[in-house]
């Protein structure tokens, strides 16, 4: 049986501090419509998972293209709100980042900071994997799904949980693999 992976964030400095400067923010308003994101900039990680989403950069893009990957299509994504927060050059080992937002929510970073249109030129061109879900695939409470209704593609999903064959794994770790991790699951 071939094996399949959840797709998970690595482990960001910082709590959900730096969950939100990796992955930004994302909606779909309406759903099947361009996802929208509000992040920091002008660094993008290669491959963010804002919720619901896998975004990536423009050179992963190609790669998966070329590996002739199924169960997915590419769109491409919108920036919404770009604010400059440096924090890439924060450091990663202390516990805490330099500075909090004012309301001490992680999502203020975003929410509440300036919106900056100069940054838009600097930011690499992203793209969106829309992944058409499968009701009923998740066993109720766990990270692994019902084989019998998987559809047999490199990716699939329900909700926010994405499974990926061996073989798309592979080609996010040599692109991305120190902003992602990969859970092993047996299907059931």
């Amino acid at each position: 049986m071939p094996e399949f992976f959840v797709v998970t964030n690595a482990d960001p400095p910082w709590g959900d501090y730096g969950d939100i400067l990796w992955n930004g923010l994302s909606r779909r308003d309406p759903p099947g419509t361009a996802v929208k994101l509000s992040r920091s900039g002008p660094y993008v990680p290669p491959l963010t998972l804002p919720f619901g989403e896998i975004v990536v950069v423009d050179s992963l893009r190609r790669a998966l293209e070329a590996g002739r990957f199924t169960g997915f299509e590419f769109s491409e994504a919108q920036y919404e709100n770009v604010v400059r927060i440096d924090w890439q050059a924060w450091d990663a080992s202390s516990l805490e980042p330099p500075r909090y937002p004012e309301t001490g929510e992680p999502e203020d970073y975003i929410l509440k900071g300036s919106h900056d249109p100069s940054l838009l030129r600097d930011m690499p061109r992203l793209w969106a994997l829309d992944v058409q879900p499968t009701l009923g695939l998740q066993v109720h409470g766990s990270s692994t799904f019902r084989l019998n209704r998987h559809p047999g593609t490199d990716i699939a999903r329900e909700h926010s949980i994405f499974w990926v064959s061996g073989r798309l794994k592979d080609a996010m770790e040599r692109s991305a693999g120190g902003w992602i991790n990969f859970k092993r699951v047996v299907p059931r």
